[in-house]
């Protein structure tokens, strides 16, 4: 299984041209959204991707965020 992690803040419109491109991605199995500031309309929108899981990160940092996509990924 093959799951990406994106880390995200105040990414809006890349963020949906990323999961758009990553659902092409042949072997891609899930897509890990680990947020921290996102607007609720960035993450509204998200949810139209079907490999998506949207995971809300209480602390800021790249770091921080990979660690918490890692812990959610299946």
């Amino acid at each position: 299984m093959l799951s990406v992690i994106i880390p995200a803040r105040h990414e809006g419109g890349m963020l949906l041209r990323s999961l758009a491109a990553l659902t092409t991605v042949p072997g891609v199995d899930e897509v890990v959204v680990a947020a921290w500031g996102e607007r609720a309309g960035v993450r509204r929108r998200a949810g139209r991707f079907p490999l998506l899981r949207w995971v809300e990160c209480p602390i800021a940092g790249r770091g921080a965020q990979l660690n918490r996509g890692a812990a959610a990924a299946r």
